[in-house]
């Protein structure tokens, strides 16, 4: 009988402990938002408001990251690359542009979280030629019979055709 007080009373405590461990996990996410929020109303207070922006486009990818939803379908996926593709509009202002184009009937498809990240990041890291003026990505998606594709274009730096074999292998 003391055996099973004692595992049950250990029990209670592992369960207590991870409710509060729990609660700590959204406490934090909650906090950064706050603060965000602060640092952005800060921003509009002085008149920056293109930084407000760039934060709330922050704040939004973050949630966007730390939610833990069960299905995460295009739709979601395409809204997180506006939010990030937001911030570096705003960064190079005339310069870049982006656009979006998704067929409705395919939004609600399930897709792996972070699936068009790093080619959106590749291309800002490699493509963008920042002396230019003109620069653009078009992220789409459609349907081709059975399968979805998705695709991005852009007009940027590029790569020797060497280069584009070496990355192929």
């Amino acid at each position: 009988l003391t055996k099973h007080i004692d595992r049950v009373y250990k029990a209670e405590i592992e369960q207590r402990s991870a409710e509060l461990s729990a609660l700590q996990a959204r406490v934090k996410p909650h906090f950064l938002y706050n603060t965000l929020e602060v640092i952005r109303m800060r921003a509009v207070a002085q008149g920056a408001h293109d930084v407000a922006e760039m934060i709330y486009s922050l704040a939004m990818l973050f949630k966007v990251l730390v939610q833990q939803k069960a299905d995460h379908t295009l739709r979601d996926e395409l809204e997180y690359c506006r939010l990030y593709l937001e911030l570096f509009r705003i960064r190079y202002k005339d310069k870049f542009a982006y656009e979006i184009d998704c067929e409705p009937a395919i939004a609600r498809v399930k897709v792996v979280r972070m699936l068009l990240q790093p080619v959106i990041e590749n291309y800002i890291v490699h493509g963008i030629r920042t002396e230019a003026s003109d620069n653009r990505i078009r992220i789409w998606a459609r349907q081709e019979g059975e399968r979805i594709r998705i695709g991005a274009e852009d007009n940027g730096a590029g790569m020797t055709a060497e280069r584009a074999a070496e990355v192929r292998s």
